[in-house]
């Protein structure tokens, strides 16, 4: 039945048609193979709590719900774009055009403790369903949940904790390096600063361009400097 889901007779990946579909058999075996390039720890976090998680969940449910779950145990998230096939799927659905590249601002609204995502089409025709994992970084913990985008323009809203510290965004169904980079809250971006992940600090020290203007930046910037050398 399996084999009978997600591939044709003659073992080539199956397109569906719907470009509405995170879910389709051609995603579900970029995740497969995206499974074995893992980190090995990670790969058997996954096998030994899956029988509970299906059980406590009780029924089908979004796959993020697994994701949180395995990132809050080992701090990694299911890589979705190690395969090849996500570049199928979206040269398929994209009518072999220009592949499709989105630009991503964001803003805070501190007072009601909601992210807001800005997507717009740079290239391509943005019909289909793209997503990305949503990282955040509280004081005490982390969470991982995925975020969908699609069109030529596209708002998305999320309810962070009061307590967020700073987010992150990483693949999805979407590689990382389809997308650009806007501006992003100066607050977070300075708490990013302190993060102990060069790569994560790199990016919010090159976000921090877009706020030169900013007059307290200088001192936000010499408070988080001192940060890291006290830590």
């Amino acid at each position: 039945m399996r084999t009978a889901l997600h591939y044709s007779i003659d073992k080539e990946p199956i397109l569906l048609e719907n470009p509405d579909s995170l879910y389709s058999p051609l995603f579900w075996n970029a995740a497969q193979e995206g499974f074995k390039t893992t980190d090995d720890f990670f790969q058997e976090m996954v096998k030994k709590s899956l029988p509970e998680l299906i059980k406590s969940k009780n029924g089908v449910v979004s796959n993020d719900k697994y994701d949180t779950h395995w990132y809050e145990l080992t701090g990694l998230n299911w890589d979705y774009s190690t395969s090849g096939l996500i570049d199928d799927l979206e040269d398929h659905q994209n009518g072999g055009g220009e592949p499709l590249l989105y630009s991503v601002n964001a803003s805070y609204d501190e007072r009601n403790s909601k992210l807001t995502f800005y997507f717009e089409a740079l290239s391509g025709n943005g019909e289909i369903l793209s997503g990305l994992n949503l990282n955040v970084y509280t004081f005490d913990d982390t969470t991982s949940t995925e975020i969908a985008f699609t069109g030529q323009k596209d708002t998305v809203t999320v309810e962070v904790p009061m307590s967020t510290e700073y987010v992150t965004l990483s693949a999805g169904v979407t590689q990382l390096d389809h997308i650009e980079y806007g501006t992003f809250p100066v607050m977070l971006l300075l708490n990013q600063l302190r993060s102990t992940d060069v790569t994560e600090r790199a990016l919010a020290a090159r976000l921090l361009r877009y706020h030169t203007g900013n007059p307290d930046l200088q001192l936000a910037l010499g408070d988080a400097l001192a940060f890291r050398k006290q830590s």
